[in-house]
């Protein structure tokens, strides 16, 4: 399983790009190097069963994703697919590209963007959905945060 991983020193993500492009860690460190998880971390057995909602943040597009166009809500961007376009120890861009085949095929084309980046201020994480079809995409992009309320301390 490809891992990416970005950190600044003081936080490490850590990007899955064939588990939907999902962060799998979003870690800090303090001044005496203890961790800690600011999102809940995915552990082996949720990474390679690729549960959706195990992962610290995970894409939501709604309905942009989706392969029935009747299906509603919001669900994972796809869990397979995404291209990582670059990647340094401190960004990552990822795509993924969906094409809707038939001009007559009630689905749309469209591209998701992710963009990760740690600076001085912490993580930015940029979501982007083009459509790239002659059909309106109907379609919402966000981010599915897992927030961590175990309190645990890592040493």
């Amino acid at each position: 399983m490809r891992k990416i991983s970005l950190t600044n020193g003081k936080l490490t993500v850590e990007i899955l790009p064939d588990c939907g492009g999902a962060d799998s860690v979003l870690r800090w460190a303090d001044s005496r190097l203890r961790s800690f998880d600011l999102l809940r971390s995915a552990n082996e057995s949720e990474i390679n069963r690729q549960l959706p909602g195990a992962f610290s943040c995970i894409p939501l597009a709604p309905f942009a994703a989706q392969d029935d166009p009747d299906t509603a809500g919001p669900i994972h961007a796809n869990m397979a697919g995404w291209t990582v376009q670059d990647a340094s120890n401190i960004r990552a861009t990822l795509t993924l590209h969906r094409d809707a085949g038939a001009p007559e095929s009630a689905l749309s084309s469209y591209q998701l963007l992710q963009r990760f980046e740690l600076g001085q201020e912490g993580l930015r994480i940029l979501l982007t959905i083009t459509n790239i079809g002659v059909r309106p995409l109907p379609a919402r992009a966000g981010l599915r945060l897992r927030p961590d309320m175990r309190g645990a301390c890592m040493l």
